[in-house]
């Protein structure tokens, strides 16, 4: 084993990139002085090297041992955020409760004539929206922890666009329009029974995501399509899964990689060149390659064109277009029912 694998085996364990950066760098550190000090003793450079892997023990025991002091799956800015906001929602339906109070003297709310078409239709467009906006945000909420983005966060990375969304902004709205029919109480309550179960649902998804990298950082593959910035398919352990590269790095398909880190659940790669030492460091990935050369490897000149960003918001349009229109049509279902 080299200081190069011991400190790549050691890190799979610690999920964070920029912890699994400080660590790998005062694990190196260290290594190197212990080596530096067993050269002056007369060892030679590979033997010292030995011996220091040797007193360092096993890096998976290690990496564990790290991990476990390094590595939370808790969401807690985001259950902060939510209850915040929500606090402020019941704290607004209170004060529409207080100043009814004073106008009306009866702190009653939600009192709809169900016999009056409008205010049903009302009644049921207020809980129809409320419910589609909570199970929206609440999906959303996997979609926002899946790709791993921040509590706040701009959408369209690759086509200079932008806008700021939050999967505990939309359930807040959802409850809100709730509680224009049923007033303060169920406001109250469907923000805590929200709150903690999209936090749990949140610490499932990274407890998964620390798996997946445990398994995949630091491993080799081929690339079975051609691999850009924000697109590709490769094969690693003999699985085909999405891959994309770092920077503005791309390699076409055929080629060996390298898995240095993950962007959400999507591995990000870097391009191994045929003589580089993690190819002949693993024999059964040298062999592949061997295999793949004989069948005839793509060259850097078949490297497909890139497809205009133009494509890819074109499409996000779409998308949004018929969500809208389906919003819609749901919407006047229910309106139509409640008349």
């Amino acid at each position: 084993m080299t200081e190069q694998v011991y400190l790549r085996t050691l890190s799979k364990y610690i999920p964070d990139a920029r912890t699994r950066r400080e660590v790998m760098q005062e694990y190196e550190d260290h290594m190197e002085d212990s080596i530096a000090d067993l050269m002056k003793a007369g060892m030679s450079r590979e033997k010292a090297e030995e011996e220091t892997l040797r007193q360092m023990g096993d890096p998976v025991i290690a990496g564990k041992e790290m991990g476990q002091v390094y590595t939370s799956i808790l969401d807690l800015r985001m259950l902060r955020f939510f209850l915040g906001m929500g606090a402020g929602l019941c704290v607004f339906y209170a004060m529409l409760a207080g100043l009814q109070y004073c106008t009306t003297g009866s702190a009653e709310w939600g009192e709809f004539d169900m016999n009056d078409m409008r205010e049903r239709a009302m009644f049921a467009m207020c809980t129809g929206m409320g419910i589609l906006l909570m199970a929206l945000g609440f999906l959303w909420s996997v979609v926002e922890k899946w790709r791993d983005y921040d509590l706040f966060y701009a959408w369209g990375k690759y086509w200079n666009g932008g806008g700021v969304t939050n999967s505990a902004v939309i359930c807040l709205m959802g409850i809100g329009m709730i509680g224009i029919p049923f007033g303060l109480k169920p406001v109250a309550i469907l923000v805590l029974v929200l709150a903690f179960t999209q936090f749990l649902q949140r610490a499932g998804i990274e407890w998964y995501r620390n798996r997946r990298k445990t398994k995949l950082l630091w491993e080799i593959g081929f690339a079975e399509t051609a691999v850009f910035p924000y697109q590709g398919k490769g094969r690693i352990h003999g699985k085909r899964m999405n891959i994309i590269t770092e920077g503005q790095d791309r390699f076409p398909a055929g080629w060996p990689f390298l898995v240095i880190s993950m962007e959400g659940m999507t591995p990000v790669v870097q391009r191994l060149d045929p003589g580089d030492a993690e190819i002949f460091a693993n024999p059964a990935v040298y062999r592949e390659l061997e295999r793949r050369y004989r069948e005839g490897m793509k060259p850097e000149r078949d490297l497909p064109k890139e497809k205009s960003a133009y494509w890819y918001l074109a499409g996000r349009i779409l998308l949004l277009f018929l969500a809208a229109a389906a919003f819609w049509s749901i919407l006047y279902v229910i309106i139509w029912f409640a008349q």
